[in-house]
């Protein structure tokens, strides 16, 4: 098993797969195959940080309101 960090923003599949072909971690034949486990393993961290984005966006925005209505009911 490998484990590494890559950059969702900076790093391509293509590039991964060539240093991992390089470094004897996958063969040839595997490239293919890893270069679209790769793009899978991306859309899935996109999808998580797009939801925890949302998320938060909703936190705050709960909180901004029980915010605006605890001042309301202070200032009646």
């Amino acid at each position: 098993m490998v484990t590494f960090k890559f950059d969702l923003d900076g790093d391509n599949p293509e590039d991964i797969a060539s240093v991992m072909i390089h470094r004897d971690f996958i063969t040839p034949l595997e490239r293919e195959g890893f270069i679209l486990r790769m793009y899978d393993i991306i859309k899935k961290a996109e999808s998580m940080i797009h939801q925890q984005q949302l998320a938060d966006s909703d936190r705050v925005s709960h909180l901004t309101a029980s915010s605006l209505h605890a001042t309301v009911r202070k200032s009646v």
